[in-house]
């Protein structure tokens, strides 16, 4: 009996020993949440007095007019740099004297594609009527509208555009597969449209026109025939949702980064990937080949750019820093010494690859 009474009591004793340290940390956490709090608010109200925010605000490059940077193009002949920017601004910059001006765009334009020498433009519109989305393409020419057409989408369908090197085929995409095509050599341009399956955002032109390549959201991406979709080369070596493409200016080259790090180069007519590289961070966001297809330059997240020597690849890359924020474009002017680069900052860099500085910068 006598022991009985002790092994209870020792269990009511451990209870309430349980019990004590339980409301003791309790009454700790209760305290460190009040001097959390009571900091916040001290620092809050010092901020107001002082002007300081603490919420997440835009940095001075992003500040009044500056928008991040989304496409680049140079007319090497005018030594003009033509940019587009978030919210459908565009822009020209000449690289001699570094005076901007804006040109006047729709105020729903979505994304824009410009040809090498900026001669042409394709713009999506996007906004919202009758409880709908409505998708519209421009193509611009010299400043004179020469094709226009609003794509009737289903709900939630995603658009995007393309457009060849030398300005002459311009080519809408709908994440459901139906593409338009537009060929701007005639008078009056020749219109078609394929059906080329579901696809991502990243789809592109070739250089001179007659191939696509397709980020196909049922497999593989691949490349065909930008009139049939037929002709269709897999690139098998890919997996995983592409992130950034671009081509060789004589069409013979193509270059891929993947959701997963990767970097591939493929021959454009086999589909033979002849270069293959893991970055050690995120993924790429921008891809560009120089004028002569031997370098490489690539851009992301880690605020470096690194430009490959493709004919010496067992060597490192150059790598360029300076810049902050995503690479979200590239470009390299003649003759290759020189590379330019927008980010989403809001700034553009020009770079010397020879000295591997930053030359200037545009904002």
């Amino acid at each position: 009996m006598l022991r009985s009474q002790k092994i209870h009591e020792r269990q009511r004793s451990h209870i309430r020993r349980r019990g004590l340290l339980y409301l003791g940390a309790m009454r700790e956490l209760f305290v460190i949440s009040l001097g959390v709090g009571l900091v916040m608010a001290s620092l809050w109200q010092a901020s107001s007095l002082l002007g300081i925010h603490l919420s997440p605000q835009k940095t001075d490059s992003q500040s009044g007019d500056v928008l991040p940077v989304m496409n680049i193009a140079v007319n090497q002949e005018h030594l003009t740099l033509f940019t587009h920017a978030m919210e459908g601004k565009l822009s020209q910059i000449s690289l001699e004297s570094g005076i901007s001006t804006t040109r006047p765009t729709p105020k729903n334009v979505n994304a824009v594609a410009m040809s090498a020498d900026a001669s042409t433009v394709a713009m999506l519109e996007q906004w919202a009527e009758d409880r709908q989305i409505h998708h519209r393409v421009d193509v611009i020419r010299n400043d004179q509208i020469v094709a226009s057409e609003e794509l009737h989408l289903e709900p939630y369908t995603d658009a995007s555009v393309s457009i060849s090197q030398d300005g002459n085929v311009v080519m809408s995409f709908s994440s459901l597969g139906m593409s338009i095509g537009w060929d701007l050599t005639e008078s009056s341009p020749c219109r078609w449209s394929i059906d080329i399956g579901p696809t991502n955002h990243i789809n592109s032109v070739s250089p001179d026109g007659h191939r696509l390549f397709v980020s196909s959201k049922n497999g593989h991406p691949f490349l065909c025939d930008s009139r049939t979709g037929e002709s269709r080369i897999l690139l098998s070596q890919i997996d995983k949702t592409c992130q950034c493409v671009a081509w060789s200016a004589d069409g013979n080259r193509l270059s891929i980064g993947d959701f997963r790090g990767g970097i591939h180069v493929f021959d454009a007519l086999t589909g033979q990937r002849i270069w293959h590289h893991k970055l050690n961070f995120q993924f790429a966001k921008s891809v560009a080949f120089s004028n002569d297809s031997q370098k490489l330059a690539v851009g992301g997240f880690d605020e470096f750019i690194r430009v490959w020597d493709l004919a010496r690849t067992d060597q490192q890359p150059i790598r360029l820093k300076g810049q902050r924020g995503i690479i979200r474009d590239l470009v390299f002017t003649v003759p290759n010494e020189t590379l330019i680069s927008g980010s989403f900052d809001g700034t553009i860099f020009e770079w010397s690859l020879v000295d591997q500085t930053c030359i200037r910068k545009f904002q």
